[in-house]
């Protein structure tokens, strides 16, 4: 599956909705459990979900690394432009 336009293996999109879910990030774990049920080849995130996302992956699990990464510079990115990071 697609996530923010990086390839993310089934177990960890599973592994990261469980982290979510943990977290009480309701919406983002809806979300991705939904794409994953409907086995959608990609998935789009919300700004919030994104932040949600970035939240939980601090230490990132195995497979994870990169897509936390990506949302990262997004971030940084977004601050440093002075636009919003929690629309």
């Amino acid at each position: 599956m697609l996530i923010a336009g990086i390839s993310v293996r089934r177990s960890a999109v599973e592994a990261l909705v469980a982290l979510l879910q943990r977290e009480y990030y309701v919406q983002a774990a809806t979300t991705l459990a939904r794409a994953l049920e409907d086995d959608a080849a990609a998935v789009g995130l919300t700004i919030r979900e994104r932040t949600a996302v970035l939240d939980v992956l601090d230490d990132p699990p195995a497979g994870l690394e990169q897509l936390r990464g990506v949302l990262l510079a997004e971030h940084t990115w977004r601050r440093a432009a002075h636009l919003s990071v929690n629309v």
